[in-house]
């Protein structure tokens, strides 16, 4: 299933929901532990730039990533006390800057890949 904002899309995996908040929406299965956020800003006049989204993910300690409709900068941070591994995206189409999270317990992020995956690589903007 595809799921639009008004700047974007996404595909859900099968079994997986979205609850909308005023900053992001959560997307996630509610039998497995991993969970998506994503949310946008808009850059008032020109293009995002890289240093753009290295502005915002406030590190340089970041990769380039291309997906298949976006690009942009990605960060997975080592597992935190509770064993939870967070990626981070910081991607940009025209004077939108998108930022998605992706956090899973360490035990359990293997048994996601491929939804991830097609999380990420689904989400592409809406051309107006």
């Amino acid at each position: 299933m595809r799921y639009s904002r008004e700047t974007w899309s996404i595909d859900l995996p099968e079994g997986w929901e979205v609850e909308e908040t005023d900053e992001c929406i959560i997307v996630f299965h509610p039998d497995k532990l991993g969970a998506f956020q994503v949310s946008s800003y808009y850059k008032e006049e020109g293009v995002v730039s890289r240093e753009d989204l290295i502005t915002f993910a406030e590190t340089e300690d970041v990769a380039d990533v291309e997906l298949p409709h976006l690009k942009g900068l990605t960060q997975t941070l080592p597992a935190d006390e509770d064993g939870f591994i967070l990626t981070q995206w910081w991607l940009s189409w025209q004077s939108e800057l998108i930022f998605v999270t992706y956090a899973c317990e360490e035990s359990h992020i293997e048994a996601e890949s491929a939804d991830r995956d097609a999380l990420i690589n689904s989400l592409q903007p809406i051309v107006q």
